[in-house]
């Protein structure tokens, strides 16, 4: 019986002048729940510190906001719960912020965008 793990994992190793290029290396199954885990959490705490520092009663009241972050293809990797609508189309503006600032998007940039 083969038992051997055929997960693999991304990690992204620093490279010069800022480029980062992925390696893929086995992971165990506990370590992928300990990372998607902490993953969950911190799209989590983005959206808590934007409650908490929001002026606006819509902000910090009905929570009506989206925070996430994508990996390099821009695909999901962890979003905050919240209303719904936010949920289905934050690919969307994803795609959008992608498009527009194609070429200029580094590591380690952050974009807001506040369309709905």
């Amino acid at each position: 019986m083969d038992t051997e793990d055929t997960s693999t994992m991304l990690e992204i190793a620093p490279e010069p002048a800022t480029q980062y290029r992925l390696r893929q290396r086995p992971m165990d199954i506990v370590t992928l729940e300990i990372i998607r885990g902490k993953l969950l959490a911190l799209a989590d705490e983005m959206g808590i510190v934007l409650a908490r520092t929001a002026m606006s009663p819509v902000i910090y009241e009905v929570l009506d906001f989206a925070c996430g972050f994508c990996d390099p293809d821009g695909q999901l990797v962890a979003q905050t719960n919240g209303i719904t609508v936010f949920t289905g189309t934050f690919a969307l503006h994803v795609d959008v912020v992608r498009r527009k600032y194609a070429g200029q998007i580094r590591p380690g940039d952050i974009y807001m965008s506040n369309n709905p």
